[in-house]
């Protein structure tokens, strides 16, 4: 598609949220400012899907939030497991790692897995990041996204109609690591905005600035592109590809080449 959307098609969009569409377009009132984007319950039971079993090869999209100080750096890795739904194989958080060690987790992930999408964050620091894992893994596969209001709002749509409903799992995840992932979810705020659409908001603390819903909303968007899928051999045969300590080396970047 090309060209601007208009504003009130994507308020439509947006208004796929039932307390969106009441006051936009039923003339209710209602008190929406710093209200939750998701709600708890729907974060809940996205939570209580049971663990998934031993990765056998399907489909996987991923979404990379980039960070260089300051908040984390995020990887998602949500499976295809049929039907439409998404569940989350692994989540990598990272803090304070420099590029070349948060591209060298991408690599593995893309070895790991049978991926056919990946999205990262492009903005500002994003764009080497991402113009780097294009030269590694093609720029077929990998796509950077840049944060502005409108594909915030279009991610945060995709990730939101998934978790109400039931296409997007968080099965497995560790005790220790609810809480946070939990925190990350609920900290996207909705404020009303002109035309109808929604105006989302985080807060930045030391815990982040909702880096796991970015990157959570990154992997929906990279599935939701219609993408060929590529195939897949296990860990054990895989040839793997080299590893960059210095993502800048001229070796490195030929050795690369010739893989």
């Amino acid at each position: 598609m090309t060209g601007k959307v208009d504003p009130r098609v994507r308020g439509v969009a947006a208004a796929r949220d039932p307390d969106t569409w009441a006051q936009e377009f039923e003339c209710a009132f209602l008190d929406t400012a710093g209200r939750e984007w998701l709600t708890f319950d729907e974060i809940l039971a996205a939570l209580d899907a049971p663990a998934l079993p031993p990765y056998e090869g399907r489909p996987v999209y991923v979404g990379m939030d980039i960070a260089a100080r300051g908040d984390l750096s995020v990887i998602a890795v949500l499976e295809d497991v049929g039907a439409g739904v998404l569940a989350l194989r692994e989540m990598q958080v990272m803090r304070g790692e420099s590029f070349a060690a948060q591209l060298a987790r991408l690599d593995a992930v893309m070895r790991a897995y049978r991926v056919a999408r990946v999205a990262i964050d492009q903005t500002g620091m994003g764009e080497m990041p991402v113009q780097e894992a294009q030269r590694r893994h093609g720029q077929y596969r990998v796509s950077g996204v840049l944060f502005n209001a409108s594909n915030k709002l279009d991610m945060a749509v995709a990730l939101k109609d998934r978790l109400q409903a039931r296409r997007l799992l968080l099965p497995g995840v560790p005790d220790g690591q609810r809480p946070a992932l939990i925190d990350d979810l609920r900290a996207v705020k909705m404020e009303p905005g002109a035309g109808g659409v929604p105006k989302l908001l985080a807060e930045r603390d030391g815990r982040g600035h909702a880096d796991r819903f970015w990157a959570l909303a990154l992997a929906c968007a990279a599935a939701g592109e219609g993408v060929p899928v590529y195939g897949y051999e296990s860990v054990a045969r895989r040839a793997f590809a080299p590893r960059f300590d210095d993502i800048d080396g001229r070796s490195r970047a030929r050795e690369w080449e010739g893989w």
